[in-house]
């Protein structure tokens, strides 16, 4: 009897008789865009509350017993002007306009003029390279779209000033790396750090769009470093210096995840072997394998997951996933947008903000921004 009244029930479920258990709630969630949407309200809203009063965003906190290298004042310096260019980035392409962004923006802008041009604290960290890309990053920007009020001869004269430190900090084989453990010689001496290289080739790309002059050997160097850290695969070293371990774990497809999309990006911009194909491969690739990338997230050291992934990754990988599909066709976006903005969400919290790594005051502020930025691209019109 229990078994005909099962077949009776499922036979009703399959022409439509009754509805299956939460069918209407179902059909009443929000989408991935539309939580994908709010988000992105939540995140600029955020960016806008915890703006520190003299423009910049995050802030020294030593509250966690275990945290990374970082000698004062000088790196935290770093740290928080290459937060605070990423904050800004996220503000410029904002779709509001109201008082609150305004003011804000000029905020920011002005901070990034009067501080952005860092200074290396220790021979053996160079985290300053940050600084000068993801802030000649935003100036540029902001040179391209002046907000109200803005000196834009003193943000030029700024950016310039970030193109020479870009070729002071290049290393020998091209490229740029944040840590220098060897000689701890002014112009470095260590092997450069692959997405270092591509995050500072799409800075000094913007800056040359925006009308600045960037000297072509800066630009040719760096392209010939990226390059020779691309794998067979389609995948990156981590570093040049692992170019004769290229099958190591952090090279491999499940390691290279989140540096992929943004050194495949700062090629194709370049035009160095790198085309649209490759683009959206590099995005499929990072979605199919996204477990290793959610694997590392919160853990506070760095590189003790699979394939050496450390969760500071995870958000800058996304942003510049985004960033390739504002360049790829929309029939390709449309079928890898809900999941991008599903990876984006999983670490977005109640207060507005995303964060994917444990890192002094800083990594709600700049994790909110990669987040808004990468959002921004997957949602905004082009």
């Amino acid at each position: 009897m229990i078994r005909q009244i099962g077949l009776i029930m499922l036979a009703l479920l399959l022409v439509g008789g009754i509805a299956p258990a939460g069918e209407d709630a179902a059909d009443d969630a929000p989408t991935a865009i539309e939580r994908g949407r709010q988000a992105l309200t939540a995140g600029i809203d955020f960016l806008l509350r915890t703006q520190n009063e003299d423009g910049s965003w995050g802030y020294h906190a030593q509250i966690r017993p275990y945290a990374i290298y970082a000698p004062v004042p000088g790196a935290h310096h770093s740290f928080k002007v290459a937060t605070s260019g990423l904050a800004l980035m996220a503000l410029w392409g904002s779709e509001r306009d109201d008082k609150a962004i305004k003011a804000a923006r000029q905020k920011g802008v002005q901070y990034l003029i009067k501080n952005a041009r860092a200074k290396r604290s220790h021979g053996r960290e160079m985290y300053c390279i940050w600084a000068f890309g993801y802030g000649l990053q935003a100036l540029a920007r902001a040179i391209k779209s002046p907000c109200e009020g803005m000196d834009v001869a003193a943000a030029r004269k700024m950016a310039g000033r970030l193109i020479e430190a870009l070729g002071i900090y290049q290393t020998a084989d091209g490229g740029w790396s944040y840590l220098e453990f060897k000689a701890k010689t002014f112009k470095p001496s260590a092997t450069s750090m692959s997405f270092c290289t591509g995050m500072n080739l799409l800075a000094l790309y913007e800056a040359r769009e925006a009308g600045l002059t960037v000297p072509k050997k800066i630009i040719r160097k760096a392209v010939l470093s990226l390059h020779r850290c691309r794998t067979p695969e389609g995948a990156y070293l981590y570093s040049f210096n692992w170019r004769y371990h290229p099958n190591g774990r952090i090279n491999r497809h499940g390691g290279s995840l989140t540096r992929t999309p943004g050194n495949n990006l700062a090629l194709y911009r370049l035009g160095h072997g790198i085309d649209l194909q490759e683009l959206e491969k590099g995005v499929r690739m990072l979605l199919r394998k996204r477990r290793f990338a959610r694997m590392a997230l919160h853990r506070p050291v760095p590189h003790e997951s699979w394939f050496s992934v450390s969760g500071y990754f995870y958000l800058f990988g996304y942003f510049y996933a985004g960033e390739c599909c504002r360049l790829l066709p929309e029939e390709t976006v449309a079928e890898v947008r809900d999941g991008l903005i599903e990876e984006v969400l999983y670490v977005h919290y109640p207060d507005g903000s995303s964060w994917d790594y444990p890192f002094y005051g800083y990594d709600k502020p700049y994790g909110t921004a990669y987040s808004v930025l990468a959002l921004q691209s997957l949602l905004l019109p082009k």
